[in-house]
């Protein structure tokens, strides 16, 4: 049961709405995992993402960023 609890937790946290309060330019680094399965196996990687973001103004502002999902080959086995 605790180990529900903690993981709970932080996910409603984090996917709780959070207003930007950037008052100019910001940088943002994210870590995680990604995950592919198909009908024969499942291939997890880590996973890293960057990005960057300014306000234009009150109202309005921009971010580019990029998300690297891991290498994972799937080729086909004997060819």
């Amino acid at each position: 049961m605790k180990k529900i609890i903690l993981p709970a937790l932080l996910g409603a946290v984090l996917c709780s709405p959070w207003p930007a309060l950037a008052e100019s330019a910001y940088l943002k680094l994210g870590i995680g995992q990604s995950r592919y399965s198909d009908s024969i196996d499942t291939m997890r990687e880590r996973a890293l993402t960057v990005a960057y973001g300014a306000a234009l103004d009150a109202t309005w502002g921009y971010e580019l960023g990029y998300v690297h999902f891991g290498d994972i080959d799937v080729g086909v086995p004997g060819l």
